[in-house]
This record gives C-alpha cells, sequence and structure tokens, in this order.
C-alpha cells in the first residue's frame, strides 16, 4: 500500500514469495488461537484509524513525517503510505452492548 504497482502480471517467484508471506501470517494466528493469546472472558477493544493526508486540493498530501512531528504523540504512527497516518487507541473495556452500540452507531441511515 503507498506504492504504485506498475504491473498487473507477476513471476513465478513473487506469487511463491506473496503465498509464504500469507502463510506465515495465518500460523501466527494460528498459534495465537491454540496458545489461547485472547482473553474471552474480560472482552477488551483496540481501535487503529487510519487518516488520509490531502492537500486544498484534495490530493493525496506527502506530509506524514511533517504531521506527525507537529502533533508529537506517540499514539499517532505512520502508516505504509506518506500520505496517512494512523491513530492507535489503546485496549479498553468492552462491556455489555458496547460492540452492538459501536456498530449503530456507524450504521448507513
Amino acid at each position: 500500500m503507498g506504492d504504485d504497482v506498475g504491473s498487473t502480471v507477476f513471476t513465478r517467484e513473487q506469487r511463491k514469495q506473496y503465498r509464504a508471506k500469507v502463510q506465515r501470517c495465518l500460523d501466527v494466528f494460528e498459534r495465537m488461537l491454540r496458545d489461547h493469546a485472547f482473553e474471552f472472558d474480560r472482552p477488551l477493544t483496540g481501535l487503529e484509524i487510519e487518516l488520509n493526508l490531502v492537500d486544498a486540493d484534495w490530493q493525496p498530501a506527502m506530509a506524514n513525517a511533517e504531521v506527525l512531528e507537529s502533533i508529537a504523540d506517540p499514539a499517532f504512527q505512520t502508516e505504509l503510505g506518506r500520505y496517512n497516518i494512523e491513530l492507535n487507541v489503546s485496549p479498553r473495556p468492552l462491556p455489555g452492548a458496547a460492540a452492538l452500540e459501536l456498530e449503530g452507531c456507524c450504521a448507513p441511515r
């Protein structure tokens, strides 16, 4: 993400590398499930909010380093492209129907 992909045709080696990377991610997820890395007795939620930076003409602004320097808050991080940043919200309790309330507030009307 954030890079131009100049080709729609990929080599056998590129496809092999991609499949290996996906498999590594799935292996880690499997290990997390097997080792009970998720806590179900005390539900928590954390958020990662992606922010796209645009200029006055609504075009991508390649300025995330400058924006992050100005914000100077460790909760804000770089993202894959130079035109976006992310805000990481620390995990917090998710009591009762809080997840349903989050879904309801974002549903199209």
